[in-house]
């Protein structure tokens, strides 16, 4: 899913989730398990230094994050404050359908690296592709190019972030810390957005991809708009987002009654969301004909 847009199984119609019936059905089930105490009270709060304490604290059970952020930093720095302490993945919850998915965008589509004609160095360009999926590369991009400042190497070959990341000088996230040195907390230049390089990740890696790889799902394909539907769908979206997001926040903690929902679905579509579903549609269309 994608904003909110995605296509189910085996269909070529594309859907705006946030206004389903079974959406509803995972909020209601999300606003329940934040009534019970399972969700953090201060999610809608929480940014990103006080997720890090928290888990710092062991006082975290579960969440989501990115394989090359959170879950390295975490499994590198904080074992050596709790003794025994690791992130593993996990497979994705069972929904009440039997549904387990796993969003991971980069599994089939998503951003790729453009060599282009005006290239004037093209052979000079993949080598340095190819550079960060050796071992040396790989490493540079999670660990930094700075030995002894960044990262030490134990005997067995492991890498371990130094207290530049685990205690920060300038009080740094270990995320931020490593994003000062590091393209992985941003885009890095890649063949495709995935790394399908596992010899190269830690073993923690390679367990939570094995988890999380059978239930992936693509996301939409790159859709090109013309400059008229372009500036329609960013106009309608932009008012969109930012009411879908604010009442689903008090769907969830319990601000607003979901007996509000219809009444919420309508003003969506009042907002010109079927406008957008037509638009995205007739990229999607153009898209499989090509």
């Amino acid at each position: 899913m994608e904003d909110g847009f995605y296509l189910p199984k085996n269909s070529k119609e594309i859907h705006y989730g946030p206004i389903e019936s079974r959406y509803k059905e995972a909020i209601t089930w999300i606003a329940q398990m934040y009534k019970e105490g399972l969700i953090d009270k201060e999610i809608a709060t929480n940014d990103e230094k006080a997720f890090e304490a928290k888990v710092a604290q062991n006082l975290v059970g579960s969440y989501r994050g990115l394989l090359g952020g959170n879950l390295r930093a975490f499994n590198e720095t904080l074992p050596k404050t709790i003794p025994g302490f690791k992130v593993v993945g996990a497979a994705p919850i069972k929904g009440p359908y039997g549904d387990q998915r796993e969003p991971m965008s980069g599994v089939d589509l998503g951003a790729y690296t453009v060599i282009t004609k005006n290239n004037k160095c093209p052979e000079a360009t993949i080598r340095w592709l190819d550079y960060f999926y050796s071992e040396e590369g790989s490493a540079f991009i999670a660990f930094g190019p700075y030995e002894g400042k960044t990262y030490t190497k134990s005997s067995d070959g492991h890498y371990h972030y130094t207290d530049f990341v685990q205690k920060n000088p300038n009080g740094l996230s270990a995320k931020q810390a490593v994003g000062t040195f590091s393209p992985i907390q941003s885009a890095w230049p890649c063949l495709f957005n995935y790394d399908t390089h596992l010899e190269f990740n830690p073993p923690y890696n390679i367990e939570a991809l094995k988890k999380m790889v059978p239930y992936a799902v693509g996301s939409l394909p790159a859709l090109s708009f013309n400059q008229q539907d372009d500036e329609t769908v960013h106009q309608i979206m932009a008012d969109v987002q930012t009411y879908v997001d604010e009442n689903i926040t008090k769907f969830i903690l319990g601000e607003k009654p979901l007996s509000e929902w219809d009444n919420y679905v309508q003003h969506v579509k009042s907002m010109g969301i079927d406008k957008v579903l037509k638009i995205y549609q007739g990229a999607y269309d153009s898209w499989l004909k090509k």
